[in-house]
């Protein structure tokens, strides 16, 4: 109101100016999230190319298993799954720094638990191709 005041115009009108400062100031940040969202995948996308060949390497496999997670991540693929279930829920406080280093745990314990060949089906298949494991071959689906 004092600024309207101070301006001589009414303060349905500095809010308006408002709003739309605010919506320009939201379609910047989403300009810019979606610059550096593409940056990060074209680096992610450089990793998966380089690695892709050696595959069957445990290492690389690991490389390209962290890529698509990370890829995952980046697109928010995943999602929540809602379960439906009876029983009692006890809810036991764990900050977010926990959180991720159980999940991260989590993750790499499956990671270990996976053949080097398991690893390279996995990461063809969220590639969109697919992977003859006898073969060695790559086949890549035409979107």
């Amino acid at each position: 109101m004092d600024v309207a005041r101070e301006l001589g115009v009414s303060p349905q009108y500095i809010g308006r100016l408002y709003r739309q400062a605010m919506a320009e100031c939201v379609r910047m940040i989403g300009e810019l999230a979606g610059r550096e969202r593409a940056l990060q995948d074209a680096r992610l996308e450089a990793l998966l190319r380089e690695h892709w060949p050696n595959r069957a390497n445990p290492k690389a496999a690991e490389v390209i298993l962290r890529c698509v997670d990370r890829k995952a991540r980046l697109y928010g693929l995943d999602a929540p799954v809602r379960l439906e279930h009876g029983g009692a829920v006890e809810v036991l406080p764990e900050s977010a720094e926990a959180r991720r280093q159980r999940i991260h745990a989590e993750s790499v314990a499956q990671l270990r638990a996976m053949t080097p060949e398991q690893l390279a089906v996995e990461a063809a298949a969220f590639l969109g191709e697919s992977y003859d494991v006898e073969s060695e071959a790559v086949e890549v689906d035409a979107e």
